[in-house]
C-alpha cells in the first residue's frame, strides 16, 4: 500500500514539473541578423596505418592557415600551407596533399548556418580548392550572404 502511494504521488506532481509558471511578462529578444564567417579552418584527412575491425581509421591533419577576411565584401582570402611530417602523418602521406581534396570548415555567427552554393559541397566535406568556394551564410533571422572562399596560395 505505501509503495502504491508514492507511486501515485510521482505520478499527480510529475504534470506540475513539467509545466511553465510563466505566461507572460517575457521580455522579446530580437533575433540574430548576423551571418558572417569568422574563421576558416582547412583539414586534410587520410587513412591512418591503425586498423579498427581490419578497415584503417580515417585521420585527419590541420593545415595552417592564413586568412584575410572582409565582412563588407563577403570575401575570404586564405593562404595554406602543409605541416612537416610526424607521427602517423608521415613524409608519404604529406606527398599525396593536394589542394583540390581538402576539408574546409568554419566558425560563423551565433545561431547561424551555413551550405555550399554554386557547386560547392557543405562545409566538412571534400572540396577542390583549386577555384573559389561559394557558401551561403543564413543568420538566424533568416537574412543571408554568400561568401567567397580564394586560395592565394598552397604551400607543400
Amino acid at each position: 500500500m505505501r509503495n502504491k502511494f508514492k507511486y501515485l504521488i510521482v505520478l499527480l506532481t510529475f504534470p506540475v514539473m513539467l509545466s511553465s509558471c510563466l505566461k507572460a511578462g517575457l521580455e522579446d529578444f530580437p533575433e540574430w541578423d548576423v551571418n558572417d564567417i569568422s574563421n576558416v579552418y582547412v583539414e586534410f584527412r587520410y587513412n591512418s596505418n591503425v586498423q579498427y575491425w581490419s578497415e584503417p581509421i580515417v585521420a585527419y591533419k590541420r593545415l595552417t592557415v592564413t586568412q584575410t577576411i572582409d565582412k563588407t565584401n563577403k570575401t575570404v582570402a586564405i593562404a595554406i600551407t602543409v605541416p612537416a611530417a610526424s607521427g602517423s602523418f608521415t613524409t608519404d602521406i604529406r606527398n599525396t596533399v593536394t589542394q583540390d581534396k581538402l576539408i574546409p570548415y568554419f566558425d560563423i555567427s551565433t545561431a547561424a548556418s551555413m551550405q555550399g552554393t554554386d557547386g560547392t559541397a557543405n562545409p566538412g566535406n571534400i572540396s577542390d580548392l583549386t577555384k573559389p568556394l561559394k557558401y551561403k551564410v543564413t543568420a538566424a533571422n533568416g537574412s543571408s550572404a554568400i561568401w567567397t572562399i580564394t586560395v592565394t596560395s598552397f604551400t607543400k
